[in-house]
């Protein structure tokens, strides 16, 4: 929780507000050291908390210990037996005790320093906050299921899978609300006695959610807005990362010299105090060829580590994530969200609560392996060091690309193998300009004109497509030979068309939409693909879209099936020429852009921010006769296809022609028919990745790959 709030505060500070911390005696002086923390208010601990001496004591690292393996939390037990530990053996009393004097405390602060806006980072209503009148926000520090109980997802701290039995999952919700119930009816006449809305018996959390902001950091590829878009009011971050700028690591002397991947080893302060366990682990990697920073916890003086290892009782974590190769951790929120923050693949070996609900997401979206930290064997957990450490951090796959004319030795350059494939057309020639003959076929059916997007795609699915599919066999019988000749382990597609000799070869088959999103995944609650329907326009226009494109498409479509069925497998969809892969399905579109809020993702589909090439053997500098020249520079591209329109950019050339900035103009395969003004300078084509981070502005017709492009840079 500290640590969340520390990286929230050091952006607050540096953003020029003044920043104060109320917290316990205990962590007072950890956040001295943090520039930018103007005040900490130390607040005392209650003297008496509970009739029990022992209990009220500060624990130290032996007591913790102790204690933990009395609750059974350090032994293997289920999730569900472990949140059953911790419910049955907490003191309602204690807690509400501990509540109360949490709420004067904060009463006397508010009063004192009157802030502008409190963030919490606690999981239980503080009515202070709630009755004070001062906007506040909640921050959320653990696994985000924790303050989601939705039936959409799988419980918190459950560990169980996204896509698993959701009978498994109501199970363990049911079980987790009957052991609340006591502890919750308690808080609930507390709450009513400060006059504080109660709480519903919902689940595990004693949360009440602000209603004026909630902020929470997970990474987006880990989130679940795949399944569910955030409710209002919420708001998510990469991650809650600390700077500890005041902190410095360097590669520790006996380490240096060894061979092998470096591995950052931790548990946590309190998973490391089971000195039994970290006995267990060590001695396993011990045997590994690899080297080991190893966080050792509180107790550290009670182990020692071995020859390919280095450690001390707490290390910073920080400055020694960017060194190593790969993590292997208890699956804490900060550890996780920072270790994907430095793109390091993670070992997760969950110890309890929202632990397992990490190790679970890391592990099926595919960053990192799940183990039983008290179970897993000596082959599973080095076998698991080898898998990710040569597989996940070098890659190394062979790639070929099926190519036509018109990409002959263009993709050699890029380590990709090209396999040409034999044109059944009759003009070998045509392949060569296929852009310019695209360009030409949409100019002819009306797309390069003033028409409505309706009208556009009715041109493109009622003409172009129909004359597409009907040649299609060929393509697909070509495709088939090539399957059979190449035999390749895995086929990434980038088409909008149905391939009948990829699904019938039984390999597994990736689907890459290179296109808006909006193609791959056709939801009533978006608008229809090639509409350009603001997100909050009409809904009755979108389903009148919806229906006018169907009504154009489907004798085609019949047709296409009817092709589908013989081939022997099942008809698609009316009105539908493709269908997602079950394997895999891909897009490129930067999360700020992405529809995610409006609806999830279904399963099997992943953004990425983009699918830019790198381009690095290509160099770009500012053309000489706009260096000199005053004004912003500007990138003006309309595409290969847009710019086959030479009318139109002819147009558009005049009216930057009185521009006072300056323009490079990517002028289309037609460059050759018209000219450019004083303050431009075009080609034919130009580097676009090596242009756009030269620019200021970019004009462009919103193709995705210039979207995305543009986007990141």
């Amino acid at each position: 929780h500290l640590n969340a709030c520390i990286g929230l505060a050091e952006v607050l500070a540096e953003s020029g507000h003044l920043v104060t911390f109320a917290v316990s005696n205990f962590w007072g002086q950890r956040l001295s050291t943090y520039v930018g923390i103007e005040d900490i208010l130390a607040i005392n601990e209650p003297k008496v908390l509970t009739p029990d001496p022992n209990l009220n004591a500060k624990p130290d690292a032996d007591f913790t210990a102790k204690r933990l393996k009395e609750l059974l939390f350090m032994a293997d037990r289920t999730p569900l037996d472990k949140v059953a530990c911790l419910v049955s053996n907490a003191d309602n009393n204690r807690f509400i005790a501990s509540i109360k004097y949490l709420d004067d405390n904060l009463s006397n602060v508010i009063e004192q320093f009157k802030p502008d806006v409190l963030f919490v980072d606690i999981s239980d209503p503080v009515t202070t906050v709630i009755k004070s009148g001062i906007p506040w926000v909640l921050v959320c520090s653990a696994n985000p299921l924790r303050y989601f109980n939705d039936d959409c997802f799988p419980p918190a701290m459950s560990g169980l899978p996204s896509m698993g039995d959701r009978k498994e999952w109501k199970s363990f919700r049911d079980s987790v609300k009957e052991l609340q119930k006591q502890r919750i009816t308690v808080f609930n006449e507390y709450l009513n006695g400060k006059g504080v809305e109660m709480l519903k018996e919902t689940g595990f959390m004693l949360m009440r959610e602000s209603c004026y902001l909630n902020i929470y950091g997970y990474p987006l590829e880990l989130d679940y807005q795949d399944i569910r878009p955030l409710p209002p009011n919420w708001f998510r971050f990469d991650n809650l990362k600390r700077n500890k700028s005041h902190l410095t690591f360097d590669m520790p002397m006996k380490l240096q010299e060894r061979p092998g991947k470096l591995v950052y080893f931790s548990l946590g302060s309190m998973g490391a105090v089971d000195v039994d366990n970290m006995k267990r682990l060590v001695n396993i990697l011990s045997k590994s060829k690899h080297r080991f920073i190893v966080s050792k916890g509180p107790l550290h003086n009670k182990y020692s580590l071995a020859d390919n290892m280095w450690g001390e009782g707490s290390v910073p974590q920080i400055q020694v994530l960017p060194l190593v190769d790969l993590v292997i951790t208890h699956g804490g929120n900060n550890t996780v969200t920072e270790t994907f923050y430095f793109g390091k693949p993670m070992i997760v070996l969950p110890l309890w609560t929202d632990q397992y609900d990490n190790a679970q997401r890391v592990h099926e979206k595919g960053f990192g392996i799940r183990l039983d930290a008290y179970k897993c064997s000596e082959e599973e957990l080095l076998n698991a060091i080898e898998r990710i450490g040569e597989s996940l951090v070098r890659a190394g796959h062979r790639v070929m690309f099926l190519i036509n004319e018109q990409w002959r030795g263009r993709l050699t350059k890029y380590g990709i193998e090209e396999v040409l494939y034999e044109s059944w057309t009759e003009n070998k020639e045509s392949d060569k300009n296929m852009a310019l003959k695209a360009a030409m076929s949409a100019k002819r059916i009306g797309l390069m004109t003033d028409r409505s997007p309706l009208d556009k795609m009715v041109a493109y699915w009622g003409q172009l497509f129909p004359d597409m599919t009907q040649k299609w066999p060929k393509t697909d019988e070509m495709i088939e030979r090539y399957i059979d000749k190449l035999c390749p382990d895995l086929i990434i597609i980038d088409h909008v068309v149905y391939h009948t000799s990829v699904v019938k070869s039984g390999i597994p088959w990736v689907w890459v939409c290179s296109c808006n999103p909006l193609l791959l995944i056709d939801d009533n609650r978006t608008p229809p693909h090639g509409s350009g329907f603001p997100i909050d326009s009409d809904e009755n226009e979108w389903k009148i879209f919806r229906q006018t494109v169907k009504d154009v498409t489907i004798e085609s479509s019949k047709r296409f099936n009817e092709y589908i069925i013989a081939r022997g497998l099942k008809a698609l969809n009316d009105c539908q020429y493709f269908t997602p892969s079950p394997y895999l399905n891909v897009y490129p579109f930067p999360a700020e852009l992405d529809y995610n809020d409006v609806r999830p993702l279904p399963p099997n589909h992943y953004r990425f921010d983009n699918f830019m090439r790198t381009h690095n053997d290509v160099k770009f500098e500012i053309p000489l006769p706009l260096r000199d020249k005053p004004g912003k520079l500007i990138y003006f591209s309309l595409g290969s296809m847009g710019a086959a329109d030479v009318d139109n950019m002819k147009r558009l050339v005049n009216i930057l022609s009185k521009s006072k900035h300056r323009f490079i103009v990517s002028k289309g395969p037609l460059h050759d028919e018209y000219s450019l003004a004083d303050n431009m300078w075009g080609e034919g084509s130009v580097p676009q990745i090596q242009v756009l981070p030269l620019v200021d502005l970019v004009i462009t017709h919103g193709g995705n790959n210039t979207v995305t492009d543009t986007s990141t840079h």
